[in-house]
């Protein structure tokens, strides 16, 4: 429910960081920061909200930062994410300024329920802004960026997209999808072209993605037919183009 930092040498105790009041909790990740050039550290944890019904309870994320004797916290957000075992659910590292999580996103989707995740930001003047990569894989940068708000979408897609973005998003959360269509498709730079078919609407929504790492992700238009040119793949039994992590 409490997590306890201390320092090594000599042995003193540093803060203590609060789970969430709303839920019983448990700690899933920590990692704390050097103190940089003014004497400041930077905490970083996950936390799961257990219910112990399901392998989708509640985690969210925080960062806080340690003056002297004075914690403030810069982030505190949740998190779609699946349990994971063997390892952290949430995994934390802070390497000075930036901090990254990494745990199993959720996908609305009952062909791939998840994906490797990750969310990094960096501390700018004591804001928590958010940095690339927003996702590891293109299903779950679809996801992240139908769904962010803790970011401006504009920062990661073409006008475009994000006129569409409005429509689209609403439309993805109330209704679900299946996998429609993926495709390859040439171009400068080329992209894939990832078509999802909403349930009960006879209506498909086509994604364009750019990039070949995670970090070059960017959602380039949204449209509702699919491009002949681009070469389909065969998704029947094999998402391995969307749910694989890609490099960073």
């Amino acid at each position: 429910m409490t997590a306890v930092v201390y320092e090594r040498g000599p042995l003193a105790r540093l803060a203590a960081i609060n789970a969430s009041p709303d839920a019983t909790s448990y700690l899933s990740g920590l990692d704390v920061s050097g103190r940089d050039a003014t004497g400041r550290r930077l905490i970083a944890s996950g936390w799961v909200r257990s219910n112990c019904a399901s392998t989708w309870n509640g985690k969210y994320i925080r960062i806080d930062q340690l003056s002297g004797s004075s914690v403030k916290n810069l982030l505190a957000r949740d998190l779609y994410a699946h349990d994971r075992y063997g390892a952290y659910t949430v995994a934390v590292q802070v390497q000075r300024d930036v901090v990254t999580f990494r745990y199993d996103g959720g996908i609305e989707n009952p062909d791939l329920l998840f994906t490797p995740a990750v969310a990094r930001y960096r501390i700018v003047q004591g804001r928590a802004v958010r940095e690339v990569p927003i996702a590891l894989t293109r299903a779950g940068f679809i996801q992240e960026w139908l769904s962010m708000t803790d970011a401006d979408p504009k920062i990661w897609a073409e006008p475009q997209a994000i006129g569409m973005r409005a429509t689209v998003a609403p439309a993805v959360e109330k209704h679900g999808f299946d996998w429609a269509n993926v495709a390859h498709c040439d171009g400068s730079p080329p992209v894939w072209e990832v078509a999802v078919r909403l349930h009960d609407l006879d209506k498909i929504y086509v994604f364009r993605i750019s990039g070949a790492r995670a970090t070059e992700l960017r959602m380039v238009s949204i449209g509702e037919k699919l491009t002949e040119s681009c070469v389909p793949e065969d998704i029947t039994n094999n998402l391995t183009s969307l749910g694989s992590e890609l490099p960073e």
